[in-house]
Order: C-alpha cells, then structure tokens, then sequence
C-alpha cells in the first residue's frame, strides 16, 4: 500500500482522505437506514425499502445534468455543491417521523449523493496517469472502507432501537464527516476547478453512439441489481433482524467484517488484477456475489447467532468481489472516456448505482413483505450467472488496452 501511496500526487492523496473523513460517517448510518425507518419511525417494512429506491429514482433525475456540469465547469464546484447538500440531508434523517418526510429527505440526500462519485472519479483520472488509475480506484475504495468498517464498529456502541436520541447522535455525526470532506475540497488548488482538458463541446448524445458503453452499461446493471442494489442497500438487514430475529447491533460489525476484508485485502487484489482481462473479472465478481447469497440464506433458519455469523461470512465474500470490482468497473469507463466527455461517461456509470439501488431495494421490499426471503435469493443467485454470461460477451467488444490486456 505505501509503494502505491507514495506513486499518488499529493493532491490526489489529500481527495482521498477527505473521501475517507465522509465515509467514517456513512459507516454509522448506511447499514440501519431500513431498520431505523422501519423499527423505530414506525414505518412498514415495503414503505422503508421504497424509501431506498425513491432515492436511486430520484439519483437518476440529476445524473444528467451533473454530468454535464462536471464537463462544462469541472469536477471541484460539483463535489463541493453536493456535499453540502449531503450534510443538511444526513441530519435531516434524525427528524424523519412520517412517510412523506422520509421520502423528501431521502430526495435531498439523493441530489446530495449524485455528484459525489462521477465527480470524484474524474477528478482522480485527471490526477493521475492513465497506468496508475486502477490502482488508485483501488486504494480509495479500500479507504473509503475502513472508514466504513469503523462507523459500523462505532455504531454497535452507540444505535438503541428503544432509544430514537441515539440515532439523532449517528446522523449528527454523519452530517460532520460530510463537511469535513468539504473542507479538504475547498483547499484544492482552484486549477481542479476547470482543468485545461476540459472543453464544453459534446453531449450525451456521442454517448448513445458509444456501442460499447451501452452494452457496458446493460451488461454491469444487472450484476450491481443482483448485488450492491439488493444485498448491500436492502438484503443484510432486513433478513437478519426481520426472518433471522437478530438485534440490530449485530448490524454494524457485520458491515464492519466487508470493510475490514477490503481494506487488507485491497492491496493485494490490486497486484492480481494487473494485465487480467477486465471482462473475466466481472465474471468472476458475478460469481461471488451469487455465492454470497446463497451463504447468507443457509443460515436464516439456524438457532442463535448462527445468522449472524454465516452473514458475516457472506459479507467477506462479497467483499472479495468488491476489490475486483472497485478498480475495474471505473477504470473501464474511464478507457472508453474520451477527454472532453468524462464526466458524462462517469455519470453513466453512476447511473448503473442509481438504477440498481431504486430497482434492488423496491423487489427486495415487495419479495420480503410477502415474506419470501428464499424466493427472492434464487432469482438474484440466477441474475447473477445470467450477468456473468454478458460480461462474458463483453470481452469481444473491447480493445486489449480497454479490456486490461496490454
């Protein structure tokens, strides 16, 4: 880790420990968003889960224009705008009382998130050199996760279920991390704001001709519906706390064995996936992220805290195809990228999240309030193989330097 931090700008190391900063904040509340909602505002378990996906919805609303803005102006402006927004959103959750709140703080908190990681990424790409942008891709998602793994520590000590003030603590908290990462924005050099590569010609429209990203687009949607949108955004903890009857404590160091396994285990999938093709590891994420589920689902009728357990295992698993995931996914979208349209390729790539998170959590939501937990996993395990087949596909369609060859 230190050879590839000592490799990174400057500038590009202070980014990341802002990203971290913001993400020691999202670890107290982004694995109790349901549970909270659910369990102590009173909401139904279909209205949470909609919560969750009116906030991809509405994500995808701005993912075009943040785009364009990103490409017209630059990456700095967009950032900061957007992590104002997330501050005042994340400590509007701890006042949330009724359905109608719920879901105009979940479509603040949204226009706050939807700059956030398009933005970042371009910012990264210009940081750095075309041949170390993998590996940086990688080492920020291996900080963004410790500092999720330690709020979801922090989290088991301070979330009661039968006391509402602790989770006005958690999102207080997380408003904080938000600004702090604005602080470290702002110090950037004002030459991020509107880098000489950046031009104004373009629009979404050269993306549509793009046959690659298109296919791209389609072919990683249904593997991040089978997988971040369904387990990470709506699966843990329902299953758990509703069918598998576990506290919600063991919520935060669940979420803490997936950030833990990245965060020592990023640096050394990075060294692996160099010169692999990038589509044989999609394949390969498919298929941990179906045998994840299928880990988690063995152990929701065990006795005691076996749930527990098995999910924690699920969890590294699922983590094991993060790694691959965090370097590859962006650093194909950024190959395909030309220059002066960057930021609206990245935004397509966060439109993937986007639209997975809102059709995840709403089929999650419909399948358990039904309560039909094992229905629900086979049809996301065979999703999973169906999206391995097409990122298979894939593979014919990429050059060998886009695909990871060269």
């Amino acid at each position: 880790m230190l050879n590839v931090l000592k490799e990174t700008p400057a500038l590009t190391r202070r980014l990341l420990f802002g990203n971290f900063l913001s993400s020691l904040g999202s670890g107290l509340t982004l694995p109790l968003l349901i549970v909270y909602l659910h369990q102590v505002r009173g909401l139904s378990l279909l209205t949470a889960a909609l919560v969750v996906s009116w906030m991809s919805i509405f994500g995808l609303v701005a993912t075009g224009p943040v785009g364009a803005a990103i490409d017209r102006i630059g990456p700095k402006p967009v950032i900061a705008s957007c992590l104002l927004l997330a501050a005042v959103a994340a400590f509007s959750w701890a006042f949330v009382h009724s359905p109608a709140q719920a879901y105009g703080v979940a479509a603040l908190s949204a226009l706050g998130q939807s700059g956030l990681w398009p933005a970042q990424n371009t910012m990264v790409s210009r940081m750095v050199p075309e041949q170390q942008r993998q590996n940086i891709f990688g080492v920020s998602f291996m900080f963004l996760n410790l500092g999720l793994g330690i709020g979801g520590l922090v989290s088991a000590l301070i979330v009661d279920l039968n006391n509402p003030s602790s989770f006005v603590h958690l999102y207080a908290i997380d408003a904080g991390s938000y600004l702090l990462y604005l602080a470290v924005v702002v110090s950037l050099p004002n030459l991020l704001a509107h880098n000489a590569h950046e031009e104004k010609a373009g629009s979404y429209r050269d993306l549509i001709k793009d046959r690659k990203l298109i296919y791209y687009f389609f072919a990683t949607l249904l593997m991040l519906f089978c997988g971040y949108g369904s387990l990470m955004d709506a699966g843990i903890a329902p299953l758990l706390t509703v069918f598998a009857h576990q506290s919600a404590r063991v919520l935060g160091p669940i979420w803490a064995i997936n950030t833990f396994v990245i965060v020592f285990g990023q640096i050394y999938f990075l060294k692996l996936l160099n010169g692999r093709s990038r589509s044989r590891l999609l394949q390969v994420i498919c298929l941990l992220w179906a045998l994840s589920w299928i880990t988690l689902a063995a152990g929701l009728k065990l006795p005691g805290l076996w749930p527990a357990v098995l999910a924690g295992v699920a969890m590294g698993i699922f983590a094991c195809g993060e790694m691959v995931w965090s370097p590859v996914g962006p650093a194909i979208s950024n190959e395909l990228a030309p220059e002066h349209l960057r930021g609206r390729y990245n935004a397509v790539g966060s439109l993937t999240w986007s639209l997975a998170g809102s059709v995840g959590p709403a089929f999650g939501g419909l399948m358990l309030n039904r309560h039909l937990p094992y229905q629900w996993v086979s049809i996301l395990v065979l999703g999973c193989a169906v999206s391995a087949f097409l990122a298979g596909r894939l593979r014919g369609q990429l050059t060998p330097s886009q695909d990871g060859r060269a």
